[in-house]
């Protein structure tokens, strides 16, 4: 007998699921506003970024699909069904349509995520196919993955759970690949940041204000933490074959949107948590729409010689005054798009 029965399992994931949809829906209205009614860092109305605009609608809509389809599960099992067996019966039926939808719910957002993590880590990096290049292969190796379990779920056809032997082994691929996907892009996004963020201090960049690339790294750890961790939880509940997967599952659903969404409204905020800004800290002015800006030092504007700057989109890392916000000196052209 298991220490967590199905029934009691579902009922408690569909609590713990409507929770964090309404941690998602919250961070998602203040994400809505910062991509539509956000300003650059000199007060400027920003052009819309429609790639972010674009995933933040689909993610809002696959959530709120699963959840959807998670009532509709419970309600079929706990009120519409009156034969032997009680909801379990229902909820063993692992091609039940809603429990299939769920199940693509979950596999699209965790492809949706890391997709957008490799495409920031892709921009962090000026382009350069080089450094994704691993984690695309891992992206289609996830997504055979999700196809190859939502097959499985629709055609099954028998009385199983998602614990099932035909089941397991994917399922577990799918959470190490997610898992090693979000560690490998989002170390290298650190990485890079933390990089120019040295190379800034070497120089004494100029002061401005704007968002200090240490907080950008916080946030960057603190949004993949919360996602990842989510992610070990699946797994290990999945490895053990307890049912406390479908909470674990369902938890983790919503915090790749809550992720995307905290990203997106921290940075453009111009906030980091438990971070007091001295009036000499160095800052860093930095576009966050993740697309089309770029900036280029070839050298500090200080005995080094004079800045390059190539900016796209509108000048937002140029203070009022008419003085860039950073300057670092760097032998090599460093590529920074944001």
């Amino acid at each position: 007998m298991t220490i967590l029965p199905i029934d009691e399992a579902q009922l408690i994931s569909l609590v713990l699921e409507s929770i964090t949809y309404g941690v998602f829906l919250v961070t998602f209205g203040m994400c809505v506003r910062e991509l539509f009614m956000g300003r650059t860092s000199i007060g400027k109305r920003q052009t819309y970024n429609w790639p972010l605009i674009v995933v933040a609608a689909l993610m809002f809509i696959l959530e709120t699909m699963n959840i959807v389809c998670s009532i509709k599960f419970n309600h079929d099992a706990f009120i519409r069904y009156k034969g032997p067996g009680g909801a379990s019966v229902i909820f063993h039926k692992i091609s039940y349509t809603v429990n299939v939808m769920k199940t693509g719910c979950l596999q699209m957002m965790a492809l949706i995520g890391d997709g957008m993590l490799i495409y920031r880590c892709f921009v962090v990096f000026f382009y350069d196919w080089r450094v994704v290049a691993f984690p695309i292969l891992l992206w289609f190796a996830n997504a055979a993955c999700g196809i190859t379990i939502i097959y499985i779920s629709a055609t099954l056809r028998t009385d199983t759970l998602i614990t099932a032997n035909q089941l397991s082994s994917f399922i577990m691929s799918f959470l190490v690949i997610t898992l090693v996907t979000n560690l490998l892009t989002t170390g290298l996004i650190v990485w890079r940041i933390w990089t120019v963020s040295r190379e800034a201090n070497r120089a004494g960049a100029a002061r401005a204000t704007g968002i200090r690339l240490e907080d950008i790294t916080r946030i960057f750890v603190e949004s993949a933490f919360l996602y990842t961790s989510f992610v070990l939880a699946t797994f290990v509940t999945e490895v053990t074959g307890s049912n406390a997967v479908y909470c674990a599952a369902d938890i983790m659903i919503h915090t790749v949107g809550i992720s995307f969404n905290l990203i997106i409204v921290r940075i453009k905020r111009g906030i980091a948590l438990g971070n007091e800004r001295g009036p000499d800290s160095m800052q860093v002015s930095v576009p966050l729409e993740f697309r089309s800006r770029q900036l280029q030092f070839t050298a500090a504007d200080t005995e080094m010689g004079p800045v390059d700057l190539d900016t796209r989109g509108d000048m937002s890392c140029v203070t009022p005054g008419g003085t860039t916000d950073v300057a670092t000196p760097v032998d090599n052209k460093v590529k920074w798009a944001v």
